[in-house]
């Protein structure tokens, strides 16, 4: 069963990156410029016709890093980001198991462009390190997917729109060595979206999620130049900014086990 159609995407990137320092502060810039063309051939099945299409865009970014004592930076940025749609978001048409459900393009979506503004104050030393950062993101025909409360089979239909969004949010970390063996790490995270044509949250975005891990790690152990072993505990809260026909669904947790060694060869 064909999802897309076969197609070809060419594209290319000019991008440039400079950062200045003056002392305590330093100064940050960047510039891109992208252009890409998409040529999808005709299916019969998908009822699409040969098409072709070309977009290209700027993007960049401006920054400052203040660093008023030792250990302390302060960060600010402003940019504007593009970004292209997928060939599932424009010519999906089918049932797509994997994510079990039945998804619909849209051949007529545009580009995002977005304006997003980010801020963060970071300390950190040996034995110490912090970090609380936030942002907001502006983004003009934001492509999403989301589901129509229509059934084909015993599939949900979802089906790709676009729209102006507003996307903001923020993290807050600590990482802390109590012992040379051993870090200790948590982290908070959380993003809302909003659907700025209908004022209704955006559908599919993730609920707050608390993370703790600690990790013991040693190096130089002879038989091994480094090693490590890691417990995380992955804490999801319920999400109660639900789209239109999204699903509520309990919290959850997940608990994560990890090792490794390496060694020169």
């Amino acid at each position: 069963i064909p999802l897309v159609p076969d197609a070809r995407l060419t594209a290319g990137g000019l991008f440039g990156f400079e950062q200045i320092d003056l002392g305590k502060v330093s100064l940050t810039a960047a510039a891109r410029g992208d252009a890409n063309s998409l040529h999808a051939d005709a299916n019969a099945d998908l009822d699409l016709t040969d098409q072709s299409r070309s977009t290209s865009a700027f993007s960049g970014d401006v920054g400052v890093i203040v660093r008023p004592v030792r250990d302390l930076a302060l960060t600010g940025n402003v940019g504007r980001a593009w970004r292209s749609p997928t060939l599932f978001e424009l010519f999906a048409n089918g049932p797509r198991l994997g994510e079990a459900r039945y998804e619909i393009g849209d051949p007529t979506l545009d580009p995002e462009t977005s304006l997003n503004l980010d801020g963060s104050i970071r300390w950190g030393n040996q034995r110490v390190r912090a970090e609380i950062a936030g942002f907001h993101n502006r983004i003009d025909d934001f492509i999403y997917i989301a589901p129509t409360g229509e059934q084909q089979g015993t599939l949900q239909v979802y089906r790709y729109e676009h729209a102006l969004a507003t996307l903001y949010g923020g993290e807050a970390s600590v990482d802390v060595d109590p012992v040379r063996m051993l870090t200790l790490r948590a982290r908070y995270d959380m993003v809302r979206g909003t659907n700025e044509d209908t004022d209704e949250p955006l559908p599919l975005i993730p609920p707050p999620r608390t993370t703790l891990e600690a990790e013991v790690h040693s190096v130089g152990l002879g038989w091994a130049d480094n090693a490590h072993a890691g417990l995380d505990v992955e804490i999801n809260a319920k999400q109660s900014h639900l789209g239109p026909f999204d699903t509520a669904t309990d919290g959850y947790t997940l608990l994560g086990l990890e090792a490794g060694i390496a060694r020169r060869l």
